[in-house]
């Protein structure tokens, strides 16, 4: 639930490495969540802010924040009381490998559709076709990038913010901004208050 809600990877999720794997796990501990309220005229609802580290740019710090009342997103309120019971502990102690050998069972046979898109490496612009792949966790940060397009119209900058990609990432180029945008969660909060019940 974690890595699809906040559009993590699942290495900013998980607080242990594996000594065969050369990705960093970034974890967060149940103190990385605080409540603050977002204000617009009369308009007043407590949010969750969760304090993620990327996984990608030495683990720089990007925050998510969700509306706590469950018309909206019914798991937020869930998620924050189990980071706030694990106090300062890491919320998810294993590793990456361990988390993708438990959930495979339940995923076994899905499979998801990627659309054609670019890949440029070293400075070559090389189109990928259309795919499927079968269903990892991985996945479920794809999942939540279409909701946030599909359901809650929000722009690519938007998604940037959100899910922790660079400009240059997104846009083709860099910025100094990127050590700062991602903590925009101003920026796209007003989009999640879109009702689900």
């Amino acid at each position: 639930m974690a890595t699809h809600v906040l559009a993590g990877r699942v290495s900013e999720i998980v607080s242990r490495s594996s000594p065969h794997d050369n990705t960093v796990a970034r974890g967060p501990s149940g103190a990385d969540v605080r409540l603050e309220r977002y204000q617009a005229g009369d308009f007043n609802e407590e949010v969750a802010v969760f304090n993620l580290r990327t996984a990608k740019r030495g683990g720089r710090e990007r925050s998510v924040a969700l509306p706590m009342s469950e018309e909206y997103e019914p798991w937020t309120k869930e998620l924050y009381e189990y980071f706030k019971k694990r106090g300062d502990a890491h919320v998810f102690p294993f590793t990456r490998q361990h988390l993708g050998k438990e959930a495979k069972g339940p995923l076994v046979g899905l499979r998801y559709q990627i659309l054609d898109y670019y890949l440029i490496k070293d400075k070559v612009k090389k189109k990928v076709e259309p795919h499927s792949r079968d269903f990892a966790l991985h996945a479920l940060r794809h999942l939540r990038v279409a909701e946030l397009f599909d359901h809650y119209g929000f722009e690519p900058i938007e998604v940037m913010y959100y899910a922790g990609w660079t400009f240059g990432g997104m846009f083709g180029g860099g910025s100094i901004m990127e050590r700062y945008a991602h903590l925009n969660w101003r920026q796209y909060f007003p989009k999640l208050l879109r009702r689900r019940i």
